[in-house]
This record gives structure tokens, sequence and C-alpha cells, in this order.
């Protein structure tokens, strides 16, 4: 039913008729792939734009921002799954060396990544939220070392998650 649904929604979305050879299905896969990361994109930007407008205008949350949350939720949770259930983010090594390669590089990524989720949360939810609320800024060396620890946590717990999607085969 949802195959059907999938295949009816691309034919109204491209607007052919017949059935595709395999080039051309790897071609409107292609596009289609581009336009989902084009509007994700979009969407983050727009759902960050309504965010920050909501906060200025010293008013809750509108309606029209909830739903932008929910659509980029669905999107980002529904392509995370399809993903993992073709195992296609996963990586298979045959050479020790490339597989140490990748580990460091991962390190590097997951250290970056807790760093700049710690820094991010920080200045968005200490400094950027209450500017915008017209309110008098939360920082603190306090909630300097919180944000710093969970930042460690998000590296760490994103390193061993991306780490069990590499494997070497020897």
């Amino acid at each position: 039913m949802i195959k059907r649904l999938e295949e009816w929604l691309v034919k109204q979305q491209i607007g052919y008729l017949g059935a595709r050879d395999e080039r051309q299905e790897a071609t409107i896969s292609q596009i289609l792939v581009k336009a989902n990361i084009l509007t994700y994109s979009l969407l983050s930007v727009l759902m960050m734009i309504s965010l920050v407008w909501d906060f200025y205008q010293g008013r809750q949350v509108t309606l029209g921002t909830i739903f932008l949350i929910v659509v980029q939720c669905f999107n980002t949770i529904y392509t995370t799954y399809q993903i993992r259930k073709t195992t296609v983010d996963e990586t298979e090594f045959y050479d020790r060396k490339a597989y140490q390669v990748a580990i460091r590089q991962l390190k590097q990524r997951s250290i970056v990544r807790g760093v700049t989720w710690a820094v991010g949360m920080f200045i968005w939810l200490t400094v950027l939220i209450p500017f915008l609320k017209h309110e008098p800024m939360t920082a603190n060396l306090f909630l300097a070392i919180w944000f710093s620890a969970i930042g460690i946590v998000v590296g760490v717990g994103g390193y061993f998650r991306q780490k069990r999607r590499l494997h070497l085969y020897l």
C-alpha cells in the first residue's frame, strides 16, 4: 500500500506516465535526494527564523513554528529510519590502516560535534533567547560547565554510535 502511494506520488511529482528504466529511476532518485537535502536546509533556516521572530515579538511559540518543527522532525526520523533499515550507513574495511584512519577521523569529528553542540546550546539558551525575549542574560560559570559536560556526553555518544557502523574484516 505504502509502496504504491510512493510510486503514485513520484509519478505525480515528476510527471511521467509509463515505466522507467534503471538509468531513469537512478536519475530520478538522485534528483529527489538533492531536492530533499535542499528542502531540509531551507526548512531548517525558516524554522530558525520563525523561532527567532516568535521570541523577538515576546510571545509564545506560534502554531506555524510548531508545524515547521514537526515537519522537520518527521523528515529527519523518516530519513534516518530508512537509512538504518537498509544499512547503507555502514562502512566495511578490509585493511586495518584504512580502518584506523576512519576511527581517527571519527574521533576528530566527535570532538568537534561535542564542542559545537556545547557552545551553540550555551550561546543559544543563555544569551540569544534571553536577548530576543528582552530579558537579562542567564550565562554563568555553572551553566558553562554544565553545557560542557553535556557536550562531552554528546561527542562521546556520537562517537560510539558511529563506531558501531564501521566494520573491519580481515
